[in-house]
């Protein structure tokens, strides 16, 4: 009898024997059958190590290559972490070659006193100019570009500007202060120890906080931080900062003011930090 549970029993042939009178089959087919199983099983188990050498070949193929795209990327980032220290560290290297704290800054104070007052802000850059008009009276500007990538978060401003000199008005401070337009936030500011009219506001054409302080003889002094729209968003920094930098500022001016002229002295002259802005 044959084994019909056999997978392959419809590729056996009829070809070795027939069926004869009494259902009985002769020798011939018997042994066809079993020749013929044996065949299969054969092929059989060869197809199937054909599949799975095919099978693990696939997936040690998948395997390596998702490794190599692992390590690929492990590659990547350890290069990009790697490039990213050394620019860290570039950017540090160039914080310290814009302005040294003992630079003098427009023969007013250092540079250290000056970035404590900023809260650490780091000076990057001084432009200085100061002349002698022709009736006697002296004039000072100092504009300072501060560098943005600090570990300063306190006061988003670009640059700080303190500039000096004789304005004779017949009017109060404050009234010139709000025929200028464009402002916002005035207030009058008084300060121990010193004489005058002051007026704190908020500049909107060229953002900006400024403190002004008039002298009795007519002289004005002005401090203010300046930088982009995002001041009109930022804490008043008057009381912090403004105020303090003005008074430091103000036992100084005058004789800064009163040095010999210079059309504009600028600091560092090449980007290296090598002279003072006063010489």
């Amino acid at each position: 009898m044959m084994d019909n549970s056999y997978p392959m029993r419809h590729h056996v042939l009829p070809v070795f024997g027939r069926p004869v009178r009494g259902g009985r089959v002769v020798s011939g087919m018997m042994m066809g059958e079993s020749v013929c199983a044996r065949v299969g099983r054969g092929l059989a188990a060869v197809v199937l190590a054909v599949v799975l050498v095919v099978c693990m070949s696939m997936s040690g193929c998948a395997r390596v290559q998702q490794w190599r795209q692992d390590r690929a990327t492990a590659a990547a980032s350890a290069a990009s972490a790697a490039s990213a220290s050394a620019a860290d560290a570039a950017e540090d290297e160039d914080l310290k070659n814009f302005v040294t704290d003992d630079v003098n800054v427009c023969d007013i104070m250092s540079a250290g006193d000056m970035e404590a007052i900023l809260r650490g802000q780091q000076l990057k850059r001084i432009s200085f100019h100061r002349s002698t008009l022709d009736d006697g009276r002296v004039e000072l500007e100092c504009l300072i570009d501060l560098v943005a990538k600090t570990p300063y978060a306190y006061f988003p401003a670009d640059q700080f500007d303190i500039s000096y000199g004789s304005s004779p008005r017949e009017r109060p401070l404050i009234d010139d202060v709000n025929a200028i337009g464009s402002v916002r936030n005035v207030r009058e500011v008084s300060i121990d120890s010193m004489e005058g009219q002051g007026v704190a506001f908020f500049s909107l054409s060229l953002p900006s906080y400024y403190l002004k302080w008039r002298y009795p003889d007519g002289y004005e002094l002005s401090v203010r931080m300046i930088g982009g729209n995002r001041l009109q968003w930022s804490d008043d920094p008057t009381d912090t900062i403004l105020i303090p930098m003005l008074k430091a500022v103000a036992g100084t001016i005058h004789a800064a003011a009163s040095g010999p002229p210079e059309q504009e002295a600028i600091y560092p002259p090449n980007g290296t930090a090598t002279a003072s802005p006063t010489g």
